[in-house]
């Protein structure tokens, strides 16, 4: 039996990150990744809880996307994108599970 597909998304805001880096297109080649492996990106704790992390990029400290993982509708949400010192802040303030 074959693996389930998600389906991807990005919070508006998301969007809005994603569209000011120069980075977005191979960003953008990752975050759909998830929608065979969902499970790829590291689970993250504390306060983001339930939550994973995708690593973009190791440059200049890194890029990341924060998003979480419904396995029950078969959704990926992505709620950050940015570097590595300020995405997970940045995720904190825009988590609304």
């Amino acid at each position: 039996m074959a693996a389930p597909t998600y389906a991807v998304s990005l919070t508006a805001a998301a969007e809005d990150l994603l569209a000011m880096r120069s980075l977005a297109r191979r960003g953008l080649t990752m975050i759909h990744g998830l929608r065979a492996r969902p499970d790829r990106g590291h689970p993250l704790s504390g306060e983001l809880a339930g939550c994973r992390s995708l690593e973009l990029t190791h440059a200049q400290g890194g890029y990341r996307a924060v998003y979480t993982v419904r396995d029950e509708t078969l959704e990926v949400q992505v709620i950050a994108f940015g570097p590595h010192r300020t995405v997970y802040q940045t995720a904190r303030d825009r988590d609304q599970r």
